[in-house]
């Protein structure tokens, strides 16, 4: 019976009473801005079931049919792939063939264009966008992700 006197009208302990801490919480220790689940502002620390969650909820808020909803879905979570994973840049380099950008007598697909946040020849760029997509959804398909997914 003593045990109910040393508990308020929830049933926790009282300050001061028998609990682990006889002072009771320390003021400001309340942890205030819980981790939500696929929170795209921390989407750099994400693990793969916050990918997963990030892909269920896109598939949830996604109009259309089934098919579309879920090819929504795929493609925001490649893009925010392909967004937090940069392609490797070398100053100076082509990303796709590592070779001279700025070529002194260069042809028209030699000139340099922007692909993705990286440099490449104009030559090279189909080659580099294809690399990117088939890395992004390798790295997706090993998250638990896949095209086909749900």
């Amino acid at each position: 019976m003593t045990d109910w006197i040393l508990r308020d009208d929830r049933g926790r302990f009282s300050k001061g009473g028998s609990s682990p801490n006889p002072k009771g919480r320390p003021r400001g220790s309340k942890n205030r801005n819980p981790r939500r689940k696929a929170d795209p502002e921390r989407a750099a620390e994400w693990t793969a079931h916050d990918w997963r969650a990030f892909y269920q909820r896109t598939l949830q808020q996604a109009q259309g049919g089934p098919e579309e909803r879920r090819a929504a879905a795929w493609s925001e979570s490649m893009a925010l792939w392909l967004l937090l994973n940069p392609a490797p840049q070398r100053p100076g380099l082509c990303s796709q063939c590592n070779r001279q950008l700025d070529i002194p007598a260069s042809s028209v697909s030699g000139a340099p264009i922007q692909v993705h946040g990286a440099w490449t020849h104009w030559g090279c760029a189909p080659w580099f966008c294809h690399a990117r997509w088939h890395s992004a959804k390798a790295a997706l398909r090993q998250l638990g992700i896949s095209e086909n997914t749900f």
